[in-house]
């Protein structure tokens, strides 16, 4: 094999995986020049280029529980982000397009993780709509992709003194994985839980077991993180999805049958953020919508 030949097959092999990328003059000549068009020649201070997700892979696609793909979802994007503005290019019926997202606009941000497939995805405020963005990965290439997501996840920083830490001996306890990701959760969010709502997994196991997914709800000083494992992901992986506090307009609890829901609406126009567990946490969920100035 020629070097050139050698070149060319790694080239193709690493664009499967998110790229991370140092200067904007390093990606595709339409894209620079789009993200140019927006910021002029002001620096990035994170740039990654995402090829399109092989969704043969993923075990959650394939169970039909996501969203039909659209068309930039099938294409590369670009993420990028420069103070507290965020940048997602994406290519749209044969024009690249390029949304500009500042941080407080920022209602939810979710981060799924089932086995090699990751996902980001944001709903934000834009002028009078909700809008969302989002990009499936390999997930070979979350670590390269830490700093963008950790800027996503915590949009506020912890003002007060207390340092992170588990909820108080109150609680019911955890499953050992279970307590690990609350501890993983409140490293990342470096924010105490103030309290916890937790229902274990409970895989179907018969035909006729309808089965029912995990969730933690975690209530933090600045942040609502909600960690689920839906029964198709079960036991290998789950997505965490998180909203800052000072978005949340109206909380209050809807009961049902068999269930209880934390009815979170963020941002002026109200985007809906329900948070469903067991009628038997109905209390717990109210103490929590209490605690956020709810009904």
């Amino acid at each position: 094999m020629s070097v050139t030949n050698w070149r060319q097959t790694l080239t193709r092999a690493f664009d499967r995986f998110p790229r991370v990328v140092g200067r904007v003059q390093e990606l595709e000549p339409e894209e620079q020049h789009a993200l140019e068009n927006m910021c002029g020649d002001d620096a990035f201070d994170f740039i990654a280029r995402f090829p399109p997700f092989d969704m043969t892979l993923s075990e959650y696609a394939r169970a039909q529980r996501r969203r039909a793909l659209d068309e930039a979802s099938l294409s590369p994007q670009v993420w990028a982000r420069q103070g507290n503005r965020f940048f997602v290019l994406q290519h749209v019926s044969g024009t690249t397009r390029v949304q500009v997202i500042a941080r407080d606009d920022i209602l939810t941000f979710e981060l799924g993780e089932v086995l090699l497939h990751d996902w980001l995805e944001l709903a934000f405020t834009h002028e009078n709509e909700t809008r969302v963005v989002h990009v499936d990965f390999n997930a070979v290439g979350l670590d390269w992709l830490k700093p963008l997501v950790a800027s996503l996840r915590q949009r506020v920083q912890n003002t007060g003194s207390e340092a992170a830490s588990t909820p108080d001996a109150s609680s019911a306890p955890l499953p050992y994985k279970w307590q690990t990701i609350l501890q993983i959760e409140t490293k990342v969010f470096n924010e105490t839980a103030l309290m916890c709502a937790f229902e274990p997994s409970a895989p179907r196991r018969w035909v006729w077991q309808h089965g029912r997914e995990g969730k933690l709800v975690l209530l933090m000083p600045q942040h609502v993180v909600v960690v689920r494992e839906p029964l198709e992901i079960y036991p290998y992986g789950w997505i965490t999805k998180s909203c800052v506090r000072s978005q949340i307009r109206d909380a209050r609890v809807v009961l049902a049958e068999q269930s209880a829901i934390l009815e979170l609406s963020l941002g002026a126009r109200k985007l809906k953020f329900p948070i469903e567990l067991p009628r038997p946490h109905a209390e717990t969920l109210a103490q929590m919508a209490q605690e956020l100035g709810g009904n």
